[in-house]
């Protein structure tokens, strides 16, 4: 019951086919125990965060048993036939920039941790932290640490210079073994 896009018109597409969790279409939905569907690696990622509510309604969920939701899917795949090459490729691009930043906030994540450890496993005893100062509040003469990652869900304007910078490193702030 889909109308065919006419040539230079972008097709419409349901809002139940959008994940409340990535705003992007859906490619492998799943209904929760809150009746929606979600995009099913960003649910289980809700839940493996230890969160029992759902994303969308913020209510406590019965249970935590996802179910493939396979008429959203056939929806979602008949759709995507008749989308136009253009939009096929705008949301292949915005799905992909999203995995760029999702990779370049776990290697931020990862690189803050290996300098904090690097950093407090070479303080010797009676510093604290990662705060720089001793037990007698006298600073320390170490470097602070690398800043903290940016918070989920905030857009990197520019995700390659950036793992760029990530993998240009002093030996300030990576343990060298």
């Amino acid at each position: 019951a889909f109308v065919q896009a006419m040539p230079g018109e972008l097709l419409t597409i349901p809002e139940d086919a959008i994940c409340p969790i990535s705003q992007q279409v859906m490619e492998d939905p799943v209904v929760c125990a809150d009746g929606h569907s979600y995009e099913r690696a960003f649910i289980q990622k809700w839940l493996a965060l230890g969160k029992r509510s759902s994303p969308k309604t913020n209510m406590s969920l019965a249970h935590t048993t996802l179910i493939p939701n396979l008429n959203l899917r056939s929806i979602i795949e008949s759709i995507k036939i008749r989308m136009p090459a253009i939009q096929s490729e705008q949301i292949k691009s915005i799905k992909e920039m999203q995995d760029l930043e999702a990779i370049v906030r776990s290697l931020m994540e990862d690189q803050g941790k290996l300098a904090v450890t690097c950093i407090d496993s070479q303080r010797p005893p009676g510093t604290t932290g990662t705060t720089g100062t001793t037990g007698s509040g006298a600073g320390a003469p170490y470097d602070a640490p690398a800043p903290p990652p940016p918070p989920v869900g905030a857009p990197l304007t520019q995700p390659i210079p950036v793992v760029l910078n990530l993998l240009k490193h002093d030996s300030k702030e990576v343990c060298e073994r």
